[in-house]
């Protein structure tokens, strides 16, 4: 059996204000890769990686990093224009924009995934 180790999302952020998701700097995206290889990679033979992210900055140094079976990197959609009026008593909230961005991302790392359980 093969284990699908799927990643989505933007590498992280070192907030200043994590209130009104103020943030000043990227977390390296490295460390997270050592704690997958210590307590992951080098205890399994058989990990495949799939990636969606909003980093596409980092793009070549996290695919070179966690070598991944599939990849896809996007610009961060805004998706507060997408949606539906939810109420007209509840505002529209950066929260929201991000609980959305966040299943979309799994939403696209899964789909991945199963392009590549098909080919």
């Amino acid at each position: 059996m093969r284990i699908a180790l799927c990643l989505s999302g933007p590498v992280g952020f070192l907030y200043t204000k994590k209130s009104t998701y103020t943030w000043e700097q990227d977390i390296d995206y490295r460390i997270g890769h050592e704690h997958y290889k210590k307590h992951l990679f080098d205890v399994n033979d058989n990990v495949d990686v799939f990636i969606f992210s909003w980093s596409g900055k980092y793009k070549d140094g996290i695919d070179e990093l966690y070598k991944p079976k599939k990849s896809k990197y996007a610009e961060q959609i805004d998706f507060k224009s997408l949606m539906k009026k939810e109420s007209t008593k509840n505002a529209w909230t950066q929260r929201k924009n991000h609980k959305v961005s966040r299943w979309y991302g799994f939403k696209e790392v899964i789909k991945l995934k199963s392009e590549y359980e098909k080919e």
